[in-house]
């Protein structure tokens, strides 16, 4: 029986890469195939014993956007089903289960294990998309548009501005997403994207550093430049299985000037960062586009691409990043503004999103707050760095104002009043 199942398993494994469209669909299959270094993600399939109904998760005292729309019936339909990789619905719903959030904090509880489980188990994952980004239907269509000179505006006063960043997240298409992937295939993500920037030249010329040899000097001097991520400590990030193997695979790639940098097997197979001291926003999102565009081409030199559709855009490991995957954000001071009653329903109309000087759920040091676009998907990369110039800008505005002692009800959004 054991050895019935290691065939089933392996004849699985098989299928995936040989089911991918894409050149990089079958340069997984014959890497892995010919790497038989087998560690993925799996899990036991004895719950297939029981009725559906014995194994539905009691989600009765959590608060998570997946406790909104599982049902019994959606459990008994989708829990049979898996992926090609051999990725099942319990795979993508147990981070959910494992953390309930609460009433003030709302995670989603959802990961993908690989592309097709967008596809696989949408009935789950459309409803989750929906509810995070606006009434986004199946029907729709995503917008791609990475072009700078679209962009009008951008450079803030440097006297409220400090600095500013573009991100987004990116992944190989015919390789299983960190959640379920294997330790053969996180090493081969490694090798693609080193491989690639490797190739990067003029202002993108750099040099990647991997986690697992760095020395001690390289990693000070990364963490002194900010620029180190650390090992997932996060109930979240440790029940998706995001810090197996660590730090085997994980690396961190900038260029000369410090200012484009990739991480490579953190939550995604990449994390593409544009940033810079300063209000020049503008020139963080060419810079950004720029060398996102030239990491593409020389993966599609070896063949391969990232995943990418017309309906989801560019696919990510929570359905919350899906789209753009786009974080374009400031550090901006503001003393006077965030003592506004109606400060935070502002931004919520200016569709931005507030965090601590260090992110998310840190303090707010020296009035410095990090403010990014809290859209992802349904408008392009090009109209959400809009909307954070437009909003930054009218920010800056209510704050000058209320420093000589103004009155800003005539700025303030209607839908805000």
């Amino acid at each position: 029986m054991a050895s019935s199942f290691a065939h089933r398993m392996f004849a699985s494994r098989k299928m995936v890469y040989a089911s991918v469209a894409g050149v990089g669909g079958m340069v997984a299959y014959l890497y892995i195939d010919q790497n038989k270094q087998h560690a993925r993600n799996w899990h036991s399939n004895a719950h297939m014993m029981y009725p559906a109904s014995a194994n539905f998760p009691d989600l009765t005292k959590h608060h998570n956007a997946i406790a909104k729309f599982l049902t019994p019936g959606m459990y008994a339909r989708l829990r049979d089903k898996v992926t090609a990789s051999n990725w099942s619905f319990d795979q993508c719903i147990q981070v959910g289960v494992d953390n309930p959030g609460s009433p003030y904090s709302e995670p989603v509880g959802l990961v993908a294990g690989d592309e097709a489980s967008y596809e696989v188990f949408a009935e789950m994952f459309d409803a989750i998309i929906s509810y995070k980004h606006g009434g986004f239907k199946p029907s729709d269509k995503h917008i791609t548009d990475l072009d700078p000179t679209k962009i009008r505006g951008g450079v803030f006063d440097e006297k409220y501005v400090v600095s500013s960043r573009v991100r987004t997240g990116r992944n190989i298409r015919g390789l299983c997403l960190p959640p379920a992937t294997c330790r053969a295939e996180r090493r081969e993500v490694e090798r693609v994207l080193s491989t690639s920037l490797a190739g990067l030249t003029g202002l993108f010329e750099g040099t990647y550093y991997s986690l697992f040899t760095m020395n001690p000097t390289d990693m000070q001097q990364l963490i002194d430049d900010h620029f180190l991520f650390q090992k997932p400590t996060g109930a979240l990030l440790l029940n998706a299985g995001m810090a197996r193997d660590w730090p085997d695979g994980r690396g961190i790639w900038h260029n000369k000037q410090k200012n484009f940098l990739v991480w490579v097997n953190e939550e995604d197979h990449c994390r593409v960062i544009s940033m810079e001291k300063g209000g020049n926003i503008k020139a963080v999102f060419s810079r950004f586009c720029d060398g996102l565009k030239q990491v593409e081409q020389e993966m599609n030199k070896k063949g391969w691409e990232f995943m990418w559709n017309p309906h989801h855009g560019y696919i990510t490991t929570c359905p919350t990043n899906i789209g753009t995957g786009l974080r374009a954000g400031v550090h901006i001071r503001l003393k006077h503004l965030p003592k506004e009653p109606r400060f935070d329903k502002m931004l919520k109309v200016m569709r931005l999103q507030k965090r601590g000087t260090a992110g998310e759920h840190t303090d707010v040091i020296d009035n410095t707050y990090d403010i990014s676009n809290a859209e992802r998907l349904g408008k392009s990369e090009v109209q959400l760095l809009q909307l954070l110039i437009d909003g930054v800008n009218l920010l800056i505005e209510m704050e000058k104002r209320l420093e000589k002692g103004k009155k800003i009800n005539d700025l303030i959004p209607a839908e805000a009043k």
